[in-house]
């Protein structure tokens, strides 16, 4: 898995990649909330 910074418009948010073979998992991660990639079943994460 990688962190990166990334900066948005008014905070910045921690990034994640991780390596599934051919693909990659990708998220934002920022103290209100989270951005990510198709593969993340919201209902599970709830």
């Amino acid at each position: 898995m990688e962190q990166i910074k990334v900066q948005l418009a008014k905070k910045q948010a921690d990034g994640y990649v991780i390596a599934l073979g051919p693909v990659n998992l990708v998220a934002a991660v920022t103290d209100v909330g989270m951005v990510g990639c198709g593969a993340f079943d919201v209902a599970a994460l709830n």
